[in-house]
């Protein structure tokens, strides 16, 4: 770091301005310490834009912004009209892109630029793309890495159009090596127009679902951030909501910090910012021994919820040793059923219970058949969680459908980018009704960039319509990512597949006439195709 660098407040902030003279001194003795970012990841603000800019007292307005978002640390540079501003030192990992944050534990970490203004529908020009060229290039120069492999964009990261969808990876290379190489740079692309035989679905509007997912995440948490990397994976890994805001604890000598989610507690060792370590894999399968790293971030997070850990207590063990249970939302209580007296555990995604006479055999609401004592430990699980239980509620029958698991608040009424929609959060996550009256999850959105459909295709593809509620023989994935697929040839009729009781059903059924119908969501297993050999492995 450079003699002058002083960073204050919280996040530190450097607050400095420079124009392109000072900044190329400046980067030329830059002491990067002992090891150097290998990694540019190129941002534009959106907001604020161009003409919202005031220099300082835009900075200091960032910094509230993130330090309101309990960050510890920012993008490294703002390019904007009045120069070059400084903010998170570049000798030390910033926040600004998840995972592309890097680690000092991977051995590698990132620059974070910011270019002021939206560049979704025209690249940046003038002063700003000057000043950005010239901060790649010298960038280039002093890391001695070239431009294709330094340079990375902020959507590589995330399914955001950072840092817009004018801004070409071709076209910023090729620039900024013309720079390098002091050559005329290649013209500046056109602005980009949607023709009028494209049509752009609303729900791939990326400001309507960073919109719905901010209030999602600020029900129990800080609200979205897309530059941190505990959500980064919480989204690409279906974890689900958080259930309480990032804490910090002391723990075998070092500061982490960590959030719980709804199937996993996610951790990361400061400043490991690009790092999104689990608790599950810490664990091992067992309950570790007092003052180790795994103990300390399981008694923090019974401890979130309110719950001091007792590891001789079965049904803390049970879901100690599967986090895909959630966070405890309340201590053991006796709940007397027809069966008898029950001890129930709440989690935020699953109630765990036990005879009260047999403590050790623990079993799970979600596998009841009994659907007088299902209903029962629901309602207990909603009281844990604050919430009414409401039998004819269309949100809260779908989410028991699909086991999200208790509702982390009211359904409410979401202004979100000059739309309207009514938005109810469960733990595992969120439901979103449609425009046309349909109750959609928010995990199923298209999020980020929009996929441009031609008004006339060269293949008509069918529609897929959704067959009522869908069959009933599916059990919940717990978000694990599809990994194959399965075609089958059945002579069983849609009557057969939808039946009450039913043993057998795909997901999808590819009518003779060409339809489509869904059975099971995409996000459920559906029984279809049991254990199989398949590549010489039992699967």
């Amino acid at each position: 770091m450079s003699s002058i660098d002083r960073p204050t407040g919280h996040p530190p902030m450097l607050g400095r301005c420079l124009d392109a003279a000072p900044w190329l001194a400046y980067v030329a003795a830059y002491d990067f310490g002992p090891l150097a970012p290998s990694r540019v990841v190129l941002h534009h603000t959106w907001r604020p834009t161009v003409a919202q800019w005031a220099g300082a007292r835009t900075m200091r307005g960032m910094q509230r912004f993130y330090a309101s978002k309990g960050w510890d640390a920012g993008p490294h540079l703002y390019i904007a009209t009045d120069g070059i501003w400084l903010f998170t030192p570049m000798s030390e990992i910033g926040i600004h892109a998840g995972r592309g944050n890097g680690s000092l534990r991977a051995g590698w970490y990132s620059i974070g630029v910011e270019m002021v203004g939206d560049y979704d529908e025209r690249p940046p020009t003038g002063v700003i793309w000057e000043l950005t060229r010239l901060v790649l290039g010298s960038l280039s120069q002093r890391l001695g890495i070239a431009p294709r492999a330094l340079i990375s964009f902020h959507r590589d990261y995330s399914p955001k159009s950072c840092p817009g969808r004018a801004v070409g990876s071709e076209w910023v290379y090729t620039e900024v090596e013309a720079w390098l190489a002091e050559r005329v740079p290649p013209p500046t692309p056109p602005a980009v127009v949607t023709p009028p035989a494209v049509v752009v679905p609303p729900s791939t509007d990326e400001a309507y679902h960073e919109a719905l997912l901010e209030h999602a995440y600020r029900q129990r948490g800080e609200g979205y951030q897309g530059g941190w990397a505990f959500h980064d994976a919480a989204r690409r890994d279906q974890l689900g909501m958080p259930l309480a805001r990032r804490r910090a604890i002391e723990a075998a000598g070092r500061r982490i910090v960590f959030q719980p989610f709804a199937r996993e507690t996610l951790y990361a060792a400061v400043p490991n910012w690009g790092d999104a370590e689990r608790l599950s894999t810490a664990l091992g399968g067992s309950i570790p021994p007092p003052g180790s790293l795994g103990r300390a971030l399981l008694d923090a997070l019974f401890a979130a919820g309110g719950v001091a850990f007792e590891p001789q207590q079965p049904l803390h063990r049970a879901a100690a040793l599967d986090l895909r249970c959630g966070m405890p939302l309340a201590g053991v209580q006796p709940v007397r059923s027809a069966a008898g007296t029950l001890l129930v555990l709440v989690c935020a995604c699953e109630t765990l219970y036990a005879p009260i006479d047999r403590p050790h055999q623990v079993a799970r609401a979600s596998a009841l058949r009994d659907p007088a004592l299902r209903e029962l430990l629901g309602r207990v699980a909603y009281r844990a969680a604050g919430q009414p239980y409401h039998t004819g509620d269309a949100f809260q029958r779908m989410a028991r459908q699909h086991d999200l698991g208790v509702p982390l608040g009211p359904a409410t009424l979401v202004a979100a980018a000059g739309r309207r929609a009514q938005l109810a959060v469960f733990a595992a996550d969120a439901l979103c009704s449609e425009p046309d009256g349909r109750i959609v999850r928010l995990s199923a959105l298209p999020a980020g960039r929009p996929v441009l459909a031609a008004a006339a295709p060269p293949l008509a593809i069918a529609q897929v319509a959704r067959a009522g509620p869908g069959a009933s023989a599916w059990s919940p994935r717990f978000g694990a990512r599809i990994g194959a697929i399965a075609i089958h040839r059945r002579s069983a009729t849609l009557e057969q597949l939808m039946a009450p009781g039913a043993r057998w059903s795909p997901h999808y059924l590819v009518c003779r006439d060409g339809a489509i119908i869904q059975l099971v969501d995409d996000t459920l297993a559906a029984w279809h195709i049991g254990l199989a050999t398949w590549r010489g492995q039992r699967r």
